[in-house]
């Protein structure tokens, strides 16, 4: 038996009784209860979706990681593998280098 049973089977008791405030703090409770049950399933889902792996692609030639979310920005792989971190490396003719770690691209 579950805590909403419970809470429903409560409310009935009070009812019986003729503890009608009692019943009416009870019946809020449970209204509560599936509201959090409810977004408790919501954040479970995007925790979900936030830890499925990306599919980074390596630019072999240039020496950068290439985010499936932009393609256009060109990522440090040394903090993409270290931290997780999608640090954006600067641009300039050479390819670019990372700020954070001074990984340079080709």
């Amino acid at each position: 038996m579950g805590v909403y049973d419970v809470i429903k089977d409560g409310v009935k008791v009070a009812r019986d009784a003729g503890n009608v405030e009692l019943s009416l703090k009870l019946a809020q409770v449970a209204d509560d209860l599936l509201e959090k049950q409810k977004r408790i399933s919501e954040l479970e889902e995007e925790n979900r979706k936030l830890k499925k792996k990306k599919e980074y692609k390596y630019a072999k030639d240039h020496g950068y990681m290439i985010s499936p979310d932009n393609p256009s920005l060109k990522l440090c792989p040394t903090c993409l593998n270290r931290d997780g971190f999608e640090n954006p490396m600067t641009d300039y003719d050479d390819g670019g280098y990372c700020k954070t770690c001074g990984k340079v691209a080709e």
